[in-house]
C-alpha cells in the first residue's frame, strides 16, 4: 500500500475591484441611462454623485454618493450584483453591505488604496 501526500497550493488572492453605477453621460460607455464600468481601486475614484461597488471577492460594499440620483440609490447595487453574477463572480455568495457616503466602516478604507 502507498499513500501520496500532495500539498494543495493555496488560492490566489483575491485582487480587489471597483465599479462605478452612474446614470449620468460622463460614464465611458453610458448614454444616460444606468451604467456600469470598472475604474481603478483608489478612493480618488470616489465622488459624491455615484454609487460604487467595490468588490473583496468575499464581500461587497455598495456604496452611496450623498449626491447620486434617486435610480442610483434605488438600483445601483442591485444592478451592480446583477452585472457580477452575469459576468461569473468566483463567489457566489458575497456578503452584500450598503454604506453611505461619510459613514465607511475601516474596512472598507482599508480595501482601497
Amino acid at each position: 500500500m502507498y499513500l501520496l501526500l500532495f500539498q494543495v497550493p493555496d488560492p490566489a488572492p483575491y485582487t480587489a475591484k471597483l465599479y462605478q453605477v452612474s446614470d449620468k453621460k460622463t460614464l465611458v460607455g453610458s448614454n444616460g441611462t444606468l451604467s456600469i464600468a470598472e475604474v481603478a481601486v483608489h478612493k480618488d475614484s470616489l465622488n459624491h454623485t455615484d454609487v460604487f461597488l467595490l468588490d473583496k471577492g468575499d464581500q461587497l460594499f455598495v456604496w452611496i454618493g450623498k449626491d447620486a440620483s434617486k435610480e442610483e440609490k434605488s438600483k445601483g447595487g442591485d444592478f451592480g450584483l446583477k452585472y457580477l453574477y452575469d459576468h461569473n463572480h468566483p463567489n457566489k455568495r458575497l456578503t452584500v453591505s450598503r454604506i453611505v457616503d461619510g459613514n465607511e466602516p475601516n474596512d472598507f478604507w482599508a480595501a482601497l488604496k
